[in-house]
């Protein structure tokens, strides 16, 4: 920061004489009547870490009181989600087929079975391709069939095309989400470059997006359309001559056939031809295993889901976890029933709520208390050195890469951040090489004008615990 805030000043004139909860209670005082906050907009506690691992709480704010939490959420999500998968648990795809071989080609359709990989990115997509080629097919007759029956209809309706809000699948592809990537054209006046990641046959564009030499970079995408073959989506707006490259990333309404054509698209990069077209479908019979990719890990999935704060993992966890439990297709509703079991029972929360398991859902309500509950009881369980390494780093890697400055080496802080129109949060660990050691949940329900500088009274509040 290039000046130093009115919180500073108050907490530096102070740490002379030696800092205690009473010095940053005043302090946070006139912080907020300084900066115009009403003391009630903020849910705020932190805990201090003793050498022997011993937490005391250092101070409170509202701690008792429901807020909504955002992104905060998945970290009840992620405590209930390691009580119930060992860090080993895996989620399988495979190339099944009924058909037969006879030189180099398969006659009969080819089945994907999606086994619920969160994670089933082009990288694993590719991999699942390069095993199947040491079949020796070539040439497939019949249709490439993707079988989805794994979960039961997710039911949860995107309000919006954003990618956070894809749709969950047994059968899914690179979080079902499309990325474009927009360049500008040769020269003013000509149409942008859109370029579809992965390329593929299924999303289809629209482009009337043109290259300016004044306006500003402004480009719009909605999907205009969808059908049993394709998406199409609208690009409109202008594209500056002097911009590099514009990424805009849509969630997939259709996920089984996202990755059916994908597939077509990958087989065909391996000189395979599929002669039949893409459809929902399952092997009954009979059923030979060509092919198949194990995901990564719960705990890499875990990473991805807190560093990144991916919504689409949250979700498709919470949906596998009800096989966990005994059922046989995966079913969200059920997952959910067992993440509030372990809250209730297993960490003793009361009055909390818990609607969507991403931080989506304002009707999600949590306490500091309970938050800082749950991060306490995380740090002391056998599963916390991968716990700790999934948040987010700051200055490093994830939602906190540009929160804080890389020259502040001397501080280490991992926390989840949470943020919507009105909300902010930050939440997790936070220590120096040698010296004192906290816990921290703060929370933000407010005016929306004023989230971002809440957020950035955050930041400035753990650096004072950790430069005094």
């Amino acid at each position: 920061m290039k000046s130093i805030s009115v919180f500073f000043y108050f907490l530096f004139s102070l740490s002379a004489f030696g800092m205690d909860s009473s010095v940053f209670s005043n302090a946070m005082k006139k912080s907020l009547k300084k900066k115009s906050f009403s003391s009630s907009h903020f849910g705020l506690m932190i805990s201090h870490i003793s050498s022997d691992n011993k937490e005391t709480e250092f101070y409170s704010l509202n701690a008792d009181h429901l807020f909504i939490p955002a992104s905060l959420t998945k970290i009840p999500v992620l405590s209930a989600l390691y009580h119930y998968y060992p860090s080993y648990r895996k989620f399988q795809t495979k190339i099944i087929s009924s058909g037969s071989i006879t030189q180099e080609v398969l006659k009969g359709d080819l089945v994907i079975k999606g086994g619920g990989d969160p994670a089933f990115t082009s990288e694993s997509l590719w991999n699942l391709v390069n095993a199947f080629t040491r079949t020796g097919i070539k040439v497939i007759e019949g249709d490439i069939l993707v079988d989805e029956t794994l979960y039961r209809a997710d039911g949860f309706l995107s309000r919006t095309d954003r990618s956070y809000e894809a749709p969950v699948s047994a059968a899914s592809f690179n979080w079902n989400s499309v990325t474009f990537r927009i360049r500008p054209g040769e020269k003013a006046g000509s149409k942008a470059q859109i370029f579809v990641d992965p390329q593929n046959s299924y999303i289809q564009i629209r482009n009337r997006v043109t290259t300016s030499e004044k306006s500003k970079t402004k480009i719009r995408v909605s999907r205009v359309s969808q059908s049993g073959k394709s998406e199409t989506f609208q690009f409109t707006g202008v594209i500056s001559h002097s911009t590099e490259e514009v990424s805009k990333f849509r969630n997939i309404k259709n996920p089984s056939l996202w990755l059916g054509y994908n597939v077509v698209s990958f087989l065909k990069q391996r000189g395979i031809q599929v002669k039949g077209g893409v459809k929902k479908g399952r092997c009954s019979s009979g059923c030979l295993e060509l092919a198949k990719w194990d995901s990564h890990p719960f705990s890499r999935l875990a990473y991805y889901l807190m560093k990144y704060s991916n919504n689409f993992i949250a979700r498709m966890l919470v949906t596998h976890l009800s096989m966990e439990k005994g059922l046989e297709q995966g079913d969200f509703k059920t997952g959910m029933e067992w993440i509030e079991k372990y809250l209730t029972d297993e960490v003793k929360l009361k009055k909390y709520s818990l609607k969507e398991p991403s931080g989506l859902s304002r009707k999600n309500k949590f306490s500091p208390r309970d938050l800082q509950k749950i991060l306490i009881l995380d740090s002391k369980k056998q599963h916390n050195p991968e716990v700790l390494f999934s948040y987010p780093l700051a200055g490093g890697v994830g939602t906190l890469e540009k929160r804080y400055s890389k020259k502040q080496k001397e501080f280490h802080i991992r926390a989840k951040t949470g943020s919507l129109s009105g909300v902010a949060g930050l939440a997790g660990w936070a220590s120096r090489k040698e010296g004192e050691s906290y816990i921290f949940t703060f929370l933000y329900n407010g005016p929306a004008r004023k989230t971002l500088q809440a957020q950035n009274m955050f930041d400035e509040m753990i650096l004072f615990l950790l430069k005094n």
